[in-house]
């Protein structure tokens, strides 16, 4: 016990929680009770000299052990196990908890399933525990209860199907032991003779019987061992981590093309952002540190991951930026057939409700609520529309389907329909726009190995998408400009060069540098003069809620948000200018930025256009490291 845990120390994971989490608890607690007894049992113990009985201590002992276990429940030490323990307990409860209801290993196993994994030692083993409760003895009773414990929990989990297997190996072994001797005692039965009317019965039939159970008892444990060869057979040559990629019934090499790009093309230290599915094969093979992994232990931090796929540039970026992501990675067969394996095309569901918090109970017992608020009823329709399923023998197959894709302004959907389809087909890009802070720098080859064809069939449909964070963004040279005209309708014209897809939201900055203003006022006939004027504008939705004038050099803008207030902190060409703050209960959407010119137009006949433009040599958008104090 001791040796086990100065090794798990030594390695680096698990390290200190080896000792720190409640796993360790009942080692700790069966050292000390060990312990305990060996001191109480020497003879030169003080107990013996003071005749207390060591059978006395030890049972005190378990008080004190019950008082501390309901302290650190009410206190919510271990308010997480006791929340897992009950979900096995209790599949129903699962409902409340997304974060185990998403787990495929989570879910409630089927008859199927079991036979699947133990074929028919399941049943052997049943005929062993009924015969152990005909002819009991401590170990048979043991091994007993223990299966049909077993059974029951691995059937309320199918993750936990792993502790029916050494009780179903010992069973099942016990009742292929009693099969035999059954067919041993028949084979050696020498049947007595009966004399009527001076004829002997014949002994054949017995004999005939009895090759019968020996046959059929070999061709049950050769039925068991073809469905296990015949289930690992399609994934031979492919790695572990691999082997279970979401792919049905067939090999595709993307996933492995994809850990070899990470690991040969991206910096070291790199962080990839995933749905936690994947996270220990992009650390184990693509040796890249991932933001979360398949242990699912840290459920706040699957929760963020959630949110940033489920929300727009506003929620995502700040969120990207915090844990330093640099690419992230989605895995989605949707340019095969939606649903078909499993990616994040029908995920996402658990990414709203995991990131949201949504319980699948009450109205949301089928997702109707989900569906509702993060989906898109229209889209896979639209692509379907486009001509993206042609080559699956026409359209119209599709088109009878309500397939719900997550809202086409999720970070998902845009890097989704741009990874997989953006090559092959650019109208998609109609649909969806994956913005300039997003970049897809690879996409998988879209090969798929048919066993029954022996070979690969390329068809460029990629099923694993990598994308580039772009926390940066500059654009520019540009110009804008704009002049007044007659007109009868309008008072005024105007343009402007609007970035409103971009994040500019806390600790974020917007620099623009204008080279030139160009500002001159007209005139109209019976009309007096025509003003024009160039501003620098940020506005929620259509509601300017701030206008500068622009003027020549660098202004910087860096937005900060403090006690519900916008604060928004300009400088020119590196100096203070003015500190501006806006109350957040006045606003609402996305903050956004704008170069805006405008000219007044008049009915009359204009004598003198008035006319404005502003050129700027860059414009960019980035995260602020250091925020300067006003």
């Amino acid at each position: 016990m001791s040796l086990g845990t100065l090794i798990g120390l030594s390695v680096p994971r698990p390290g200190l929680s080896m000792v720190t989490s409640v796993t360790f608890i009942p080692v700790l607690v069966l050292s000390i009770y060990l312990s305990l007894d060996f001191i109480l049992t020497q003879k030169t113990s003080i107990l013996n000299r003071l005749r207390i009985r060591r059978e006395f201590i030890l049972l005190s002992i378990i008080p004190i052990l019950l008082l501390f276990a309901y302290l650190s429940i009410y206190t919510g030490l271990f308010g997480g196990l006791i929340k897992k323990l009950y979900a096995i307990l209790n599949p129903a409860s699962r409902l409340y908890i997304p974060i185990v209801e998403s787990v495929a290993e989570h879910k409630v196993s089927t008859w199927f399933s079991l036979f699947q994994d133990h074929g028919f030692l399941l049943l052997l083993g049943l005929l062993a525990s009924f015969l152990n409760f005909l002819h009991p003895d401590e170990g048979k009773i043991t091994v007993t209860l223990g299966f049909l414990l077993s059974i029951y929990f691995a059937s309320t989990m199918v993750r936990i199907g792993l502790i029916l297997a050494p009780f179903v190996a010992i069973l099942g072994a016990q009742g292929i032991h009693e099969l035999i001797s059954l067919a041993k005692s028949v084979l050696s039965y020498k049947p007595k003779i009966r004399i009527k009317k001076k004829r002997r019965l014949p002994t054949e039939k017995s004999e005939k019987y009895s090759t019968y159970i020996v046959v059929s008892i070999v061709l049950l444990i050769l039925s068991f061992s073809y469905i296990s060869i015949s289930l690992a057979k399609p994934r031979i040559g492919t790695p572990v981590s691999i082997a279970g990629a979401s792919l049905y019934q067939t090999y595709a090499p993307d996933w492995l093309e994809a850990l070899g790009w990470l690991r040969d093309n991206t910096p070291p230290g790199s962080v990839i952002l995933s749905w936690w599915d994947y996270g220990y094969w992009i650390t184990g093979v693509g040796d890249r540190p991932s933001l979360a992994d398949n242990a699912t232990i840290n459920s706040t931090q699957i929760a963020v991951i959630g949110r940033i796929f489920m929300g727009n540039d506003t929620l995502a970026l700040p969120l990207l930026k915090k844990y330093n992501v640099s690419y992230i990675l989605v895995f989605s067969p949707i340019g095969w057939d939606i649903g078909a394996w499993g990616g994040e095309e029908v995920k996402w569901i658990w990414m709203a409700e995991i990131g949201y918090n949504i319980p699948i109970a009450g109205e949301n017992i089928y997702h109707n609520l989900t569906l509702q608020r993060f989906g898109d009823k229209n889209l896979f329709t639209e692509l379907v529309n486009l001509g993206v399923y042609d080559r699956w023998g026409g359209r119209q197959n599709y088109q009878r389907v309500v397939r719900w894709l997550p809202r086409r302004d999720t970070l998902l959907t845009r890097i989704m329909i741009e990874g997989v389809f953006g090559n092959n087909y650019p109208q998609v890009k109609n649909l969806v726009s994956l913005g300039n802070h997003f970049t897809i720098v690879w996409r998988s080859s879209g090969k798929i190995w048919f066993d029954s064809l022996n070979d690969y069939i390329a068809y460029n449909i990629p099923m694993v998408v990598i994308c580039k964070v772009n926390y940066n963004v500059t654009y520019g040279p540009f110009q804008i400009s704009t002049s007044s005209s007659r007109s009868n309708i309008s008072y005024n014209t105007n343009s402007s060069l609007p970035y409103i897809t971009h994040y500019i939201g806390d600790n974020w900055g917007v620099s623009v540098n204008i080279t030139s203003v160009f500002v001159e006022m007209g005139a109209a006939k019976e009309g007096g003069p025509l003003n024009a004027s160039a501003s620098i504008l940020f506005k929620f939705l259509d509601k300017n809620i701030l206008s500068i004038p622009a003027t020549i050099g660098l202004h910087t803008f860096e937005i900060r948000e403090k006690n519900d207030n916008i604060v928004i902190l300009h400088l020119l060409n590196g100096q203070p200018i003015d500190v501006y703050q806006i109350d957040r209960k006045d606003v609402s959407g996305d903050l956004q930025f704008a170069i805006y010119v405008e000219a007044e137009n008049s009915p009359n006949e204009i004598i003198k256009p008035a006319t404005a433009s502003v050129s700027c040599s860059q414009l960019s958008f980035y995260p602020i490291t250091k925020p300067i104090s006003p």
